[in-house]
């Protein structure tokens, strides 16, 4: 049987003919021209276009010179290609599916676990002290350290992520913690750390720094004086609030609830506190200005700093075991990396660009021309220092005033706020390793 070629249909039957299309025998209904080409099985084109019909339409394919009409393998394939897509979105659910049964599986293990541990722990005490070891001076090390830590998740604690890798970004370049601290407020208002008042907070507290920080501008005396003098008032009072959490706005995230390290340590909880570190990030980043930035500058500070820093340490130490306050108990948590980045980037950080790089600088400045302005400026921070720690009794209060005045001398030594911060961490460090965390309960 002969081919029909595009030259053989007549005019009156054309592809786009206007009369009532025929029924092909699949069912198709076609214009009646390719009709009579389909019937022939193939198709020879006498230019660069030929013409074929599909399962679902008619189309143009380029130059082939014997286009075959797709039949029942073609149907299969297509009818195999939607089973593929159809099993893969069944696969796709079923493991959704799974994955989050398992995952409330596993939230429900970590709850019983804890609860658990709290029984195991709470007998181990009860044991120890009906044996009377609970009141031996050192008593044995706690094999079950007990530690409540809330869910969290990557979202809620991206805030204070974002906040402590500000921090070390201080000692960058503005640029850096700047970009980082802005991001840090917009996460905590995406979700749900700050409320309106704690952006207006924050913006106050640092054009004060700013104002603080660009008062020796003015060509008047008396200018710079009340400049300095209302920026000053405006950075205590603000920094003091924050640091205490009585100013609104700030949603601040708890990690561990009820730790107890060891046994006889006070149940103990950590909180991520946006707004102290806030206060701190300011206070250095616009006032302070952190300059260190390569090693020959960090290891003769190091050096400078190592005997006083270590002095420090055995001095408060020493006398919070004379004093009872603390008790022999050796330990690794496992929790020690979250408690020491905390401690290191937002605790101790914002305490000592407050106590000694803000308040200490102050009356070491006011008192230069003194002899002994140097010696006012370090007892006065360090009193300071241990009222803002009466809270945790009076015995605590006089540490903290002891461990200021070894904070204190050795930022006068190195003229480095960066090797106060690491004296105070490693005090707080040796207390939570070797001793028992946050204090001894007497029994």
């Amino acid at each position: 049987m002969g081919e029909a070629t595009l030259a053989e249909i007549p005019a009156s039957s054309g592809l786009f003919d206007d009369r009532e299309p025929q029924t092909g025998t699949s069912g198709i209904r076609v214009p009646p021209a390719v009709k009579t080409i389909k019937d022939s099985g193939t198709v020879a084109s006498g230019d660069r276009s030929e013409w074929c019909i599909t399962a679902f339409d008619c189309f143009s394919v380029a130059s082939t010179r014997n286009a075959r009409i797709p039949g029942r393998r073609s149907a299969l394939k297509l009818l195999a290609g939607h089973a593929s897509i159809l099993l893969v979105a069944l696969f796709s659910v079923s493991h959704s599916t799974w994955r989050n049964e398992r995952t409330e599986y596993n939230r429900n293990v970590r709850t019983a676990a804890f609860q658990l541990l709290v029984k195991l722990a709470d007998f181990e005490r009860t044991v120890l002290v009906a044996t009377g070891q609970g009141r031996t001076r050192h008593p044995p090390m706690s094999i079950l350290p007990v530690m409540a830590i809330p869910a969290i998740s990557l979202i809620n604690s991206s805030p204070f992520i974002l906040l402590m890798v500000t921090v070390p970004l201080l000692w960058a370049g503005p640029r850096f913690w700047i970009t980082t601290f802005v991001l840090a407020i917009a996460a905590g208002y995406l979700v749900g750390a700050l409320a309106a008042a704690a952006g207006l907070l924050i913006a106050i507290l640092a054009i004060a720094c700013l104002a603080y920080d660009r008062s020796n501008h003015f060509e008047e005396p008396w200018k710079r004086r009340v400049a300095k003098a209302v920026s000053v008032i405006f950075i205590v009072v603000l920094s003091i609030g924050l640091a205490i959490h009585k100013l609104p706005g700030f949603h601040n995230l708890q990690v561990m609830s009820g730790a107890v390290f060891s046994p006889g340590s006070a149940p103990f909880n950590l909180w991520l506190n946006f707004d102290k570190g806030a206060a701190g990030i300011l206070l250095l980043g616009l006032t302070y200005h952190p300059s260190m930035r390569t090693g020959f500058e960090w290891i003769p500070a190091l050096k400078q700093a190592l005997a006083l820093g270590l002095l420090t340490v055995a001095v408060v130490t020493g006398l919070a075991l004379l004093t009872g306050f603390v008790r022999w108990a050796p330990k690794f948590d496992p929790q020690f990396a979250l408690w020491a980045s905390d401690n290191l980037l937002l605790t101790c950080m914002s305490e000592e660009a407050f106590f000694r790089g803000f308040i200490q600088h102050q009356i070491a400045t006011a008192l230069s021309a003194k002899p002994w302005g140097s010696i006012i400026a370090i007892i006065t921070s360090a009193l300071l220092f241990g009222l803002a720690h009466l809270a945790g009794g009076w015995t605590y209060a006089a540490l903290a005033a002891v461990a200021g005045v070894g904070y204190g001398l050795v930022l006068h030594r190195t003229q480095r706020i960066e090797m106060s911060i690491l004296t105070h961490f490693a005090v707080n460090a040796t207390h939570f390793l070797l001793f028992t965390y946050p204090y001894w309960v007497k029994h």
